[in-house]
């Protein structure tokens, strides 16, 4: 059990640890770095840009690693207060007339 414990918390705890970013290169003592990024070709397939970024001076980490995401969205409806106008003319409250419960929508997006 403690394993598993301890597996669990290694997947949710590990992403954190594993960020990395992109630099652009400035400054006088990075001319070298600099010109060197704009005159190599970049041999990777992923990012799909690279090639252009690394033109443009920047140094990209290495793509690689394994990724999932998830969304969940939940969003509670309330309608009330439903008035209707037609033609620019004037309002007309359907409260009386038009019954609405409250909905509930949600959404779900999973990536990997």
């Amino acid at each position: 059990m403690k394993l598993l414990y301890l597996i669990i918390v290694l997947l949710l705890y590990a992403p954190t640890f594993a960020q990395v970013f992109t630099n652009k290169v400035v400054g006088k003592k990075n001319e070298v770095l600099k010109d060197s990024l704009k005159s190599t070709d970049y041999p990777y397939s992923l990012p799909i840009w690279g090639d252009k970024v690394t033109k443009a001076g920047y140094k990209l980490p290495y793509s690689a690693g394994l990724s999932t995401q998830y969304f969940t969205q939940e969003s509670l409806l309330i309608i009330d207060n439903l008035n209707v106008g037609f033609n620019n003319g004037p309002m007309h409250n359907l409260d009386g007339i038009v019954r609405l419960s409250p909905k509930q929508a949600t959404n779900n997006l999973r990536i990997g």
